[in-house]
């Protein structure tokens, strides 16, 4: 394990430190439990990771909004996986810096209908995405939200 030879002196922590060698790991969402979220990825051993998997993990809606703020400034991540995530609550303008990725799984996210338009209205103009999941979103519950919304209107 990395992180413990990385205990062992200083000059390990030093060369285990190097983001080159930390750019293909696969981040155990446990892992970021015990971070205390997602700010682990200004964690300069964290700089190139190239993908992230966070489906069906329990991060909040902050959290999602911070981590897509940081792809504004993050060149390296290229896969991001968000399966099975509330995503309802996030501010539907950053979805829109997902379309800077290459590869996007938002399966079973419960986005609204203003959220997926957004996301579509970005990832149209998009040079490097290749994937975008967007499978098994249920827009029957928004639908009759606004349904029930714009009969309260007339009442």
């Amino acid at each position: 394990d990395r992180c413990n030879l990385m205990l062992t002196c200083s000059y390990l922590y030093t060369l285990g430190s190097d983001p080159t060698l930390w750019k293909n790991c696969r981040i155990n969402k446990r892992f970021i439990a015990k971070l205390g979220g997602l700010p682990f990825l200004r964690m300069r051993r964290f700089q190139y990771i190239r993908t992230l998997d966070l489906s069906e993990s329990d991060v909040s809606s902050e959290q999602i909004e911070y981590l897509l703020c940081e792809l504004e400034q993050n060149i390296f991540i290229r896969n991001l996986n968000l399966g099975h995530v509330n995503l309802q609550e996030v501010e539907e303008k950053l979805l829109g810096n997902l379309s800077r990725l290459r590869c996007v799984s938002l399966l079973q996210t419960r986005l609204t209908t203003a959220q997926i338009t957004q996301l579509l209205i970005c990832t149209a103009r998009s040079e490097t995405l290749e994937t975008l999941n967007l499978a098994k979103l249920d827009l029957s519950e928004e639908k009759q939200r606004s349904h029930k919304q714009q009969h309260h209107r007339h009442t």
